[in-house]
């Protein structure tokens, strides 16, 4: 599952901030999570966000399933 990182917060009740402890700022849409094949994509892993971060995405999208 992956969701998508912007640069624009609009301040979205889905959005979970990144905070400083990331070298990747900007909002995950949590609302937008998907299920892709990475390998497909020749995605790349650029970090891990910190667990309370993804903790507070993986609430939003508990609440959409």
């Amino acid at each position: 599952m992956v969701c998508p990182i912007t640069n624009t917060d609009k301040s979205h009740p889905f959005h979970v901030n990144l905070d400083d402890s990331t070298s990747v700022k900007g909002v995950i849409l949590a609302d937008q999570a998907k299920m892709l094949n990475v390998r497909a994509r020749d995605a790349r892993f650029v970090e891990k966000c910190l667990e309370y971060i993804w903790m507070e995405a993986i609430e939003i999208i508990k609440n959409f399933l």
